[in-house]
């Protein structure tokens, strides 16, 4: 896979709008060279992180941290935020091609 670059096929055969949604790793990384480095999330699913770091602590088989309620307790949690935030995303980008094929009527969407 071939990164910062993207292969159209079909080749377009004329100009058109690519909308695309990307994930990518850091710009710098989070090293011990970077300490005062942040994760880049943003700040309003800090709160939830909680629950799927606290899931997996409570997965760990370990005298003191194993517990199989917690962990299932924090994993819904976890997994029903996760899926929340998927379907947000959903709805605003098909909220967002509604608006864009008002806008550009007959244009090609990918």
């Amino acid at each position: 896979m071939e990164s910062q670059q993207i292969r159209l096929y079909p080749v377009p055969d004329n100009n058109y709008q690519l909308a695309l949604t990307v994930f990518r790793i850091p710009l710098i990384p989070m090293t011990k060279d970077y300490p005062d480095r942040q994760p880049e999330v943003n700040g309003r699913h800090h709160y939830s992180l909680i629950d799927g770091l606290v899931a997996r602590a409570y997965q760990t088989i370990d005298p003191d941290t194993y517990d199989p309620a917690f962990y299932q307790l924090h994993l819904t949690k976890w997994r029903d935020y996760v899926e929340r935030i998927k379907q947000e995303m959903l709805c605003a980008l098909r909220a967002n091609e509604g608006f864009a094929a008002s806008q550009q009527a007959g244009s090609l969407r990918i």
